[in-house]
């Protein structure tokens, strides 16, 4: 059993050691915002470009504006500021690719898009306002080979924070119902349809496999819908890349967490696996998910050949 207020504790610590591998000379807003960089450079291994810049900032998660926390009730600094923040740490791994390749599963890799945004469902007018919800995958990282279209998910320290306590409360609910019913998917074969409001019955206990099952609704319905895209491609992986660094003694609750979300993730990427294999692609395009560690990704020499970014990494990120 995960005691969850150790896991608050130790992530703290954590965040802590994390602020010790930036520079003596960085700069952080005081208080509660103590683990946010003043400057947003600090927090990099280069400064953003103009179009990647444009990519984030078209993305739903607040990563470079000041944004309202209703939790605490005040703005909070940009995400992307945060020590911690996941998607500072996907940029650091792979904005190199403006210059570099990534060799991964077989296939180099150039250039790379963040916060890649594919719909998941119908847009729909809310009930209380004449707003419109239109529900939207931001796939953190998105790269092609000649063959193959890779979509990475990236998860940080998001796994050690209690379940009851996460913003995104579908984590330990069922499915939006939107999910479970015909009426906003984007494509219309009602036997497909069923196939996905089975799938989206699943639960997981710490595993963010609704956002997983999200992600693959979205690229799904982007092939479906949009064929011509994926001519010439004989593969689409997306590919669920986790931290998972908690090996020291002082982190035994973390790495309790880490342990079980992997294995939780594991077992649901089979589920996935399955479920992908049954369904029908134009092209004979073939569609796969993958749960992999950081250790696990660089262990590939997925980005070995960069020693920059590889030593940036390992410096700043690995602990053991």
């Amino acid at each position: 059993m995960i005691n969850w207020e150790y896991v608050n504790l130790e992530r703290g610590k954590l965040i802590e050691k994390l602020k010790k591998r930036l520079s003596s000379t960085t700069q952080y807003y005081p208080g509660m915002f103590r683990n946010y960089v003043k400057n947003l450079d600090d927090n990099l291994i280069t400064p953003l470009t103009s179009s990647h810049r444009e990519q984030i900032n078209l993305g739903d998660g607040g990563e470079l504006k000041w944004w309202y926390n209703e939790k605490v009730g005040c703005e909070f600094p940009p995400k992307m500021q945060a020590v911690h923040s996941s998607s500072a740490l996907i940029y650091n791994l792979l904005s190199y690719l403006d210059c570099g390749n990534l060799f991964f599963n077989g296939e180099c890799f150039k250039k790379v898009e963040f916060e890649k945004k594919l719909p998941t469902l119908k847009e729909e007018k809310t009930k209380d306002s004449n707003e419109t919800n239109h529900p939207c995958a931001n796939i953190d990282a998105y790269l092609e080979s000649k063959e193959e279209m890779l979509f990475i998910e990236n998860k940080f320290v998001e796994p050690y924070y209690s379940p009851d306590k996460k913003s995104n409360k579908d984590k330990t609910k069922e499915i939006k119902a939107a999910y479970l019913h015909s009426t906003r998917y984007l494509f219309d074969d009602q036997a497909t349809i069923k196939k996905w409001n089975d799938l989206f019955r699943n639960k997981f206990e710490i595993y963010d496999g609704n956002q997983m099952m999200k992600h693959m609704l979205a690229i799904y319905s982007d092939v479906i819908n949009n064929p011509n895209k994926y001519c010439g491609y004989k593969e689409i992986v997306l590919l669920n890349l986790v931290w998972s660094q908690a090996t020291e003694p002082e982190f035994r609750e973390l790495y309790s967490v880490d342990k079980e979300y992997k294995a939780e993730g594991k077992k649901s990427i089979d589920k996935f696996n399955d479920f992908l294999n049954n369904l029908v692609l134009p092209q004979n395009l073939k569609f796969k998910v993958l749960y992999l560690t950081y250790a696990e990704f660089l262990n590939e020499k997925a980005c070995q050949n960069n020693e920059k970014t590889f030593d940036y990494i390992k410096n700043r990120y690995i602990l053991n």
